[in-house]
């Protein structure tokens, strides 16, 4: 067992097992995913470690756990349940902005490829709702945070179900101070969710969230981003990012309303399966260093430009730190003040 790392950062979310066919037709099978290890990989760009949390079934493989351990990680956190949790993903590529999760088997037979055992009975996971008083056995609870991180000074939560984030995050800053960052999941930012969200977001230091999910949630209100990030901001909230893909993000700081945009480093655009966690891990990271709304965005900015050249979680180890900063040169001069 290697030594878990000392660390002042926590990152809360799912582990998962994943299979991709990327825009080049390149087909990556039963990969490590989900939206915790894109979040700490993105976050490790800028070389910084952190503690994880999220809970895994019986048959996750264990060999992936010590792996991101290995490359510095405290996985203390990550809970195996004695239960059987289906934890495969497929994601088939039709452009930058969409993708098929559903018959992998016709995907597979359109490329004349061999259909992965891997794959064998997978049904796609359902588009529902969150309930609001009922978790699901991946609900992250207070007891599956360690002991020895409890005192982490800042903690990200990824998409997670409501339950999750309506309950953890008051739960952590009774401790001690925290900066927690939230990254609201696409099953509550609905219409319907509209009176509950408030208290959800209420407390945290930074709410990150797609330009899709922010309308979903205004939907009939307002469809105006600047608008939706004051009103999201509005909710006791320091700081507001929207994500628009290639459009790039849109930031929102709360204790002087200044608005900034931050277009998307130009890339190549080869797989965005993870590029939002990415955008948080590298947030995330530029926050915890400079404790600089601004420069956060910039650095998440970067990491989602790395991720999306890629496919596979595992592509954000290979980018070198030279690579980051010098495109982090570049975009400050694109940068907007609104």
């Amino acid at each position: 067992m290697l030594n878990q790392p000392t660390c002042t950062t926590l990152i809360c979310g799912k582990l998962a097992q994943e299979t991709i066919i990327n825009l080049e037709r390149r087909i990556f099978v039963n990969k490590p995913g989900g939206s915790l290890i894109y979040t700490a990989y993105s976050h490790r760009l800028w070389r910084q470690p952190a503690a994880l949390a999220a809970r895994v079934g019986e048959s996750f493989p264990e060999a992936w756990i010590k792996q991101v351990q290995a490359n510095n990680f405290n996985t203390g956190g990550v809970s195996r349940l004695p239960v059987e949790i289906d934890s495969r993903s497929f994601y088939f590529l039709i452009d930058e902005d969409n993708y098929r999760i559903d018959n992998p088997q016709k995907c597979f037979a359109e490329l004349k490829q061999p259909f992965p055992k891997t794959l064998l009975g997978y049904t796609p996971p359902s588009q529902k709702l969150d309930m609001r008083k009922g978790g699901s056995p991946n609900s992250l609870r207070f007891e599956d945070i360690p002991q020895e991180v409890l005192d982490c000074q800042f903690v990200y939560l990824c998409p997670h179900d409501f339950i999750t984030h309506s309950l953890l995050p008051p739960l952590l800053r009774s401790l001690s101070h925290k900066d927690i960052i939230l990254n609201p999941a696409q099953s509550y930012m609905h219409a319907s969710f509209w009176y509950d969200v408030p208290a959800v977001f209420r407390g945290n230091t930074a709410i990150i969230t797609t330009e899709r999910r922010a309308k979903a949630l205004f939907l009939g209100r307002s469809q105006d981003t600047w608008e939706m990030a004051e009103s999201m901001a509005n909710c006791g909230v320091e700081m507001v990012v929207i994500t628009a893909g290639k459009a790039g993000q849109y930031l929102f700081i709360h204790s002087n309303r200044e608005k900034f945009h931050i277009p998307a480093y130009p890339v190549k655009v080869i797989d965005p399966i993870g590029a939002n966690d990415a955008f948080g891990g590298g947030f995330l990271a530029g926050y915890s260093l400079y404790f600089d709304p601004l420069l956060a965005t910039m650095m998440g900015n970067i990491s989602a430009s790395v991720k999306v050249e890629g496919s596979t979680a595992d592509y954000l180890l290979h980018a070198l730190p030279q690579l980051c900063q010098a495109r982090l040169e570049h975009i400050k001069e694109k940068i907007r003040k609104i």
